[in-house]
C-alpha cells in the first residue's frame, strides 16, 4: 500500500470479484479513485463498466499476480459466498468452491 501525508489525498482501490459493481460504486461514491477492478465473468464486467468505472477487466485470480494490481491505498474483494452463506451449500471456506477464492486474494 502507499502512503501519502497529503490531506488533500484522493484514496485508490483495486477491486477483487467485482461483479456488478455494488461495493466499487460504494466507494466511487464516498470519493475514492477505483485504479483496478476484476471478475471472471464477463456480463458481471460489463456491468460494472457501465455502472462504476470503465476499465474493469475479465481475469481469473487464479492466474493473476501481484504485478497485475496497480498500487493502491486499499483492496475489497467480495469473493464468492455461495458455499458459506445462509442459504448456500454451507461446505465452509475451506471445501467450498467458490469461498475459497478467498485464499486466492491472499495469495
Amino acid at each position: 500500500m502507499k502512503s501519502n501525508n497529503n490531506t488533500n489525498h484522493n484514496y485508490t482501490l483495486n477491486d477483487l470479484f467485482c461483479g456488478g459493481g455494488g461495493m466499487g460504486l460504494g466507494f466511487k461514491q464516498s470519493g475514492w479513485e477505483i485504479l483496478g477492478a476484476w471478475d471472471w465473468e464477463n456480463f458481471a464486467v460489463e456491468s460494472y463498466n457501465h455502472n462504476v468505472v470503465n476499465h474493469a477487466k475479465v481475469m481469473n485470480i487464479k492466474e493473476m499476480v501481484a504485478n497485475d494490481l496497480p498500487d493502491t491505498d486499499c483492496w475489497s474483494f467480495g469473493f464468492p459466498c455461495t458455499d458459506i452463506s445462509k442459504n448456500g451449500k454451507k461446505e465452509g471456506l475451506v471445501k467450498g468452491k467458490n469461498s475459497k477464492m478467498f485464499f486466492q486474494v491472499m495469495r
